[in-house]
């Protein structure tokens, strides 16, 4: 259950310490210091005004947070997604390239979008699911501010690339329910050709550590969706084996107790196809190979999360 007096205290704190970081913009660790509110696009390619691709229930997230496959004998209640256009990552495989990068999606008020969360609600959405939400986190949190006033009760999911400044972040302490953040690399190289941020393995991680400090553990409804928590993703690319156990082993040297328990999920993506960029870059033209996962899985198994979740291989007849 939301403290809703807390909720909304965290909010207009948040909106009062993020407004200054918009324009001219430090939002993301670009810090590009485009003026947005004059009109200037950022990297993320986007003003001051508030763009969104669509709104929906979305049932492809991980159990708890979704609902798919988590109780055989309950239809899932899905994640109230709102996908947010545009991004501050550059990332040339992106599978949500159609809005991330290319543009689409459509203006809204803060009323508007503040309307469209409370319609996911009376949908029967678990959460309010934020897809790429960084760059638009101003209006975004007005918007959101609004529809908790007007009755909105569900935790706030904020699902982001991993690349997050950190003021950004702890201004988000008590507005956040549920982090779901990348752990894209940990190779610096791969990072800058492929996302245009060498930078991204050290800013990811001190995200992540900014992340579960505010969050600290886990708690789930009477249905077993997660109300609070923390879930890692990473996506295997093809040909970059040397990388996903890179960020494996990081995430264990920084966050592991003396068990060597991390207290905290991980979500091992196999879902990698080549599309937008990759085409142009041969070692990403072809789909991650089973061999390349199951060295990953493997990896997995030597770990202790808290979490652990794992997709089924194209190759791979049964669930792992």
């Amino acid at each position: 259950m939301i403290a809703i007096d807390r909720k909304l205290s965290s909010l207009r704190e948040a909106v009062a310490k993020l407004e200054p970081l918009l324009s001219p913009c430090r939002l993301c660790p670009r810090h590009c210091g485009a003026k947005r509110d004059k009109g200037e696009q950022g990297v993320c390619e986007l003003d001051d005004k508030l763009k969104v691709f669509c709104c929906n229930l979305h049932f492809g997230e991980e159990p708890p947070l979704s609902g798919t496959g988590l109780n055989e004998n309950q239809k899932a209640k899905g994640s109230g997604t709102v996908f947010f256009s545009g991004c501050n990552l550059r990332c040339v495989f992106c599978q949500n390239f159609a809005f991330s990068h290319n543009g689409n999606g459509k203006y809204m008020t803060q009323e508007e979008l503040s309307e469209e969360m409370l319609k996911l609600q009376e949908r029967g959405a678990k959460n309010i699911n934020f897809v790429t939400p960084t760059p638009q986190i101003v209006p975004a949190l007005k918007a959101l501010l609004l529809a908790y006033e007007k009755g909105l009760r569900l935790p706030l999911l904020y699902n982001c690339g991993g690349y997050e400044d950190l003021e950004v972040l702890k201004a988000l302490e008590g507005v956040v329910d549920i982090y779901l953040p990348d752990a894209k690399y940990q190779d610096a190289e791969l990072a800058k050709k492929y996302s245009s941020a060498a930078d991204y393995p050290e800013k990811n991680i001190l995200a992540l550590q900014e992340m579960w400090r505010q969050i600290k553990n886990f708690e789930y409804d009477e249905e077993g969706y997660m109300t609070r928590g923390m879930i890692v993703r990473h996506l295997v690319l093809p040909n970059a084996l040397g990388n996903s156990l890179a960020v494996m082993d990081k995430i264990k040297e920084v966050f592991s107790d003396e068990k060597g328990k991390v207290p905290f999920g991980l979500s091992l993506m196999c879902q990698y196809f080549p599309t937008f960029k990759a085409k142009d870059y041969p070692e990403l033209k072809e789909r991650l190979t089973f061999e390349e996962y199951l060295k990953t899985l493997e990896k997995l198994d030597e770990m202790d999360f808290e979490l652990e979740f794992v997709q089924q291989h194209d190759d791979c007849a049964e669930d792992f």
